[in-house]
């Protein structure tokens, strides 16, 4: 009998970890990186609240009352100029940057989290925006996307992996073969921010859990979008395609979608 069992970090990890082990092996490589990290996080935690960073904070955000984020990487016009709402290390205080105002800018929420993301954590690659598309099958996924898709785009989608990795299209590959699909994305995901040149990066899966979804934008902040297509609809469009596999049952697949959907505050939501 197998000792394996599920990834102490389901589900928002849906992997299986090894023998006496509680994580997977890439959980147990995040969190044993997290614990070396720690001393660090906690030195970082300890200034804030403090006079010195009240100081800064209250100086900086009085020289930049609006957003002078101007990085490729920002998906507002240039500059943000959105309200500032974070006082920011141009150069980090862990990598040796100082308290003095002279190293702050204003940032609004959105691109701080993006330089922590993409350039103070070293993915320093040159993704503009990320969006991730989510929704039952037969809600259009690739139809929204590829109307919108410009040159230098890259679309990675949940679907073609599973193609890619198992030869069976339309949903009809086991469900004990999806974790496959999922470190592929993860490995994909983790490359994209190092590519040269500008992209803008898609990402595509049906993901009606929030954890799933975290799992699929993290590193990247990507902005969200679920399309609530009605079952009904849904149905109708997949019957109408020919290319999908008749074999499959998709009005359960379509159901289970729905039951399992679980809403996020900030998500964009559309119906069509």
């Amino acid at each position: 009998m197998s000792s394996k069992r599920i990834c102490g970090n389901y589900p928002r990890c849906p992997r299986t970890s090894d023998p006496g082990d509680r994580y997977c092996p890439p959980c147990r490589q995040k969190y044993n990186r997290e614990r070396e990290q720690e001393p660090e996080r906690k030195a970082k935690k300890a200034y804030y609240g403090t006079k010195a960073h009240d100081l800064f904070r209250q100086e900086v955000l009085s020289n930049d009352p609006f957003c002078v984020c101007v990085a490729d990487y920002c998906i507002h016009p240039k500059p943000c100029n959105q309200p500032s709402r974070i006082a920011d290390h141009v150069v980090p205080r862990e990598r040796g940057g100082s308290d003095d105002p002279s190293n702050g800018q204003g940032l609004c929420k959105e691109c701080h989290d993006l330089k922590t993301n993409l350039v103070d954590k070293g993915r320093t690659g040159g993704l503009l925006e990320a969006i991730l598309v989510c929704g039952p099958p037969g809600s259009g996924k690739t139809k929204y996307v590829m109307e919108r898709f410009q040159p230098g785009d890259v679309l990675v989608d949940f679907e073609q992996l599973m193609i890619a990795l198992t030869g069976l299209r339309g949903h009809s590959y086991p469900d004990a073969l999806k974790p496959l699909g999922w470190d592929a994305m993860d490995a994909v995901l983790e490359r994209l921010p190092r590519l040269d040149g500008s992209h803008r990066v898609w990402i595509t899966a049906c993901a009606p859990r929030r954890a799933q979804r975290e799992r699929l934008q993290r590193g990247f902040q990507a902005r969200v979008v679920i399309l609530e297509v009605k079952t009904d609809e849904c149905l109708s469009r997949l019957e109408r395609d020919t290319g999908r596999d008749s074999r499959v049952n998709w009005e359960r697949l379509v159901k289970s979608w729905w039951t399992d959907y679980e809403r996020k505050h900030g998500d964009e939501r559309r119906d069509t």
